[in-house]
């Protein structure tokens, strides 16, 4: 689809799902309409998430800026970035700040940098989890998330570990390299490390502004052939200048916006976002009103069909129906205690292996890391305890930032693995029940053709959180004027008990994570299956309802009734046949 054209989708699909509601509705159907209300919901809030990734000093936060036409976001010349900022759509400007305890603090724009610069708000000794910037751009309005994150390769490893932990959440990323200096061995080195989640990751080469045509053409070259060794593939590459193309959208300067190189770049990324993502979230949604369809047209059919049948013959119908559906209803939870419950315990065990492992490696590495520095200094000074404990808890960070993405992946596949398995049992189930039920009827009902009912959209999900590293407690009551063997004994005392603790708090809090996610995606599979046996067993039984009640009214009732399903019908076969176009 082309822009407009996938807009025009959009919005005839969402007419598509009032139709539906409103069908459902007069049919007495509140499972069916519930359903379109929410994949209507779904097309309206659909959530693009763009991850902007790059080395420091490249300019992310002046790409951002110069996507939304003007400095919202703080940018220098060093490290500036210490947390994740989300950029999301709002009718009028405004800043929170969501701390790790919870806690929102709504502030001003203008006081940002307090909480995400790394300067003001050193390796997040704050404690905030993100800031979360509201602001009215078009290109945020279709539910666009701009995700700016620390820049990778600084000196501060924490800023690295942050960035490449959020890149599992991106539906797109836009990694920021500059033409001065070129991509340099850090940006290689990332690159190789996340390239397993960099399919849809488009490359941005920055501050072209300080070459000259023949050293932009070379650079660019370089650039590309660099980024394709380290992702595996060929990439395009798009050279902006993002100060000049701000300062252009700011001054309305035409001439300063063309040489900046972003309209390019801003084209192919809008195109992005409303065709390729636009598209798979429209095909979607239309697949599964296209079985709500079904179950409407079944509906229709049942009561066509049953309405001439003799009372007491329908009643047993029924009856014979209805034990399909307790049968239904227990195989239903056969399939949720013995497949899902007990695949989900299993990968929960899996996680728990994999932490009791990283405890053990972690604790005797980082006590260790701490040994090692504190003798390290001949002095054995209070400096040499405090780099003592900075390197412990650095290096736990990042422990815990490497094994947790190492950890995401496996933990998604294995996820991955059980819903598919699941999805197949359930999509068995009820295409078993819709196929009983239309041989006890005697007619051939439309969910045996359309699409299965139950789709995989209960995806593990990604969840970036930082982890407190304070070791604060470990160094009291140690003073520097002790003799070097006894204040080695004592810090090796020390380490040996606080940082297994500390290290075996963070695995408690990773398991509860990943306790808390499984529990997520497990719930809302099996709240697919039920909305497909429900829709289901609610609309054969409002069809059976329905021919019972025109054995019950006068025939001119019947007959109003009879021109009403006509017309729903009528309906049903206009919203298929746009339905057929979107899928």
């Amino acid at each position: 689809m082309t822009d407009g054209s996938t807009v025009r989708g959009r919005e005839q699909l969402s007419g598509a799902l009032e139709d539906i509601a409103k069908v459902a509705v007069e049919r007495d159907l509140p499972s069916i309409a519930e359903v379109a209300r929410v994949l209507a919901e779904r097309l309206v809030e659909q959530r693009l998430t763009v991850v902007v990734l790059g080395e420091f000093k490249r300019g992310k936060s002046t790409v951002i800026n110069a996507l939304l036409g003007e400095e919202l976001l703080p940018a220098g010349v060093l490290p500036v970035t210490a947390v994740v900022t989300v950029v999301t759509f709002g009718d009028r400007r405004r800043s929170e700040i969501v701390f790790l305890d919870g806690r929102i603090e709504e502030v001003l724009p203008t006081e940002l940098a307090r909480y995400v610069n790394e300067r003001e708000n050193p390796a997040n000794r704050l404690g905030v989890d993100r800031a979360v910037v509201n602001h009215p751009s078009a290109l945020l309005a279709e539910g666009v998330y701009l995700v700016d994150t620390p820049g990778v390769g600084s000196v501060h490893s924490h800023n690295t570990d942050i960035a490449r932990r959020f890149l599992p959440e991106a539906d797109a990323a836009i990694f920021v390299t500059a033409a001065d200096p070129p991509i340099s061995a850090a940006e290689r080195r990332f690159l190789h490390e996340v390239k397993a989640e960099a399919a849809r990751m488009c490359i941005v080469l920055n501050k072209i502004d300080y070459l000259n045509r023949a050293e932009l053409a070379e650079t660019v070259s370089f650039t590309r052939s660099v980024v394709a060794e380290a992702l595996g593939r060929d990439v395009e590459v798009y050279p902006v200048s993002a100060r000049l193309a701000l300062n252009a959208r700011a001054d309305g300067d035409e001439e300063g916006w063309a040489s900046s190189g972003f309209a390019r770049f801003e084209h192919d990324l809008a195109r992005f976002l409303t065709e390729e993502k636009g598209n798979a979230v429209v095909a979607s949604v239309a697949g599964k009103a296209l079985q709500l369809v079904g179950n409407l047209a079944d509906s229709l059919a049942v009561e066509e069909q049953t309405r001439f049948l003799p009372a007491e013959t329908l009643a047993t119908r029924r009856s014979e129906m209805e034990q399909v559906f307790s049968d239904a209803a227990r195989a239903r939870q056969d399939i949720a205690t013995a497949l899902l419950d007990r695949e989900t315990g299993a990968v929960l065990a899996m996680v728990e292996k994999d932490l009791a492992d990283f405890y053990r490696t972690e604790s005797a590495r980082l006590v260790e890391r701490g040994i090692q520095a504190f003798v390290s200094d001949p002095g054995r000074t209070a400096q040499a305890m405090a780099k003592a404990q900075h390197l412990v808890e650095d290096g736990l960070q990042e422990g815990v930032g490497s094994w947790r993405l190492e950890e995401e992946r496996r933990v998604a596949a294995a996820f991955e693995s059980v819903a598919h398995r699941f999805v197949g049992e359930a999509n068995r189930l009820i295409g078993e029940t819709v196929r009983l039920c239309s041989d006890l009827l005697d007619l051939h009902l439309e969910s045996l053709d359309t699409p299965t009912a139950i789709w995989l959209d209960s995806e593990f999900s990604f969840r970036s959180f930082e982890l407190p590293t304070s070791l604060d407690v470990m160094l009291a009551g140690i003073r520097s004027h002790l003799p070097a063997p006894l204040a080695r004994r004592i810090l090796t005392r020390r380490l040996a008990e606080d940082v297994p603790r500390l290290v075996d708090m963070h695995c408690g809090r990773l398991r509860w994570d990943y306790q808390q996610r499984l529990d997520h995606s497990r719930l809302a599979l099996l709240s697919s299956l039920d909305q497909g046996l429900d829709a289901i067993m609610e609309s054969l039984r409002a069809g059976v309802q329905r021919a019972q009640d025109l054995q019950a009214v006068s025939e001119a009732e019947a007959s109003a009734r009879l021109v009403e399903t006509a017309s729903q019908g009528m309906v049903l076969q206009r919203i298929r046949s746009l339905l057929d176009r979107l899928t």
